[in-house]
């Protein structure tokens, strides 16, 4: 159970700390390839816009928010977290 996280390009920037400000844009799917949610980015036709959010506050995963602690800005990583840090087992 956790969190493994394959860095696909390293950052150069600061790492967040809690209560920072981080966007992010990213393509969230389940193990079976089905896609349940995408801010749209470099590769992708939607162009939407980055997500925003504070770190520590609860607003998003546990699993998302351990992960991104762990990045510099600028990272592009590929994530998977486990239900438990998740949305649990009933998606």
């Amino acid at each position: 159970m956790g969190i493994k996280t394959e860095i696909l390009q390293e950052g150069h920037g600061e790492q967040p700390r809690p209560n920072d400000f981080v966007s992010i844009r990213y393509k969230l799917m389940l193990l079976d390839g089905t896609l349940v949610g995408d801010t749209g980015g470099e590769d992708s036709d939607l162009g939407g816009e980055p997500f925003r959010f504070c770190m520590g506050c609860g607003s998003v995963i546990q699993g998302l928010e351990m992960a991104i602690l762990e990045l510099r800005v600028g990272s592009k990583a590929r994530v998977m977290i486990t239900p438990d840090l998740a949305y649990g087992t009933k998606v």
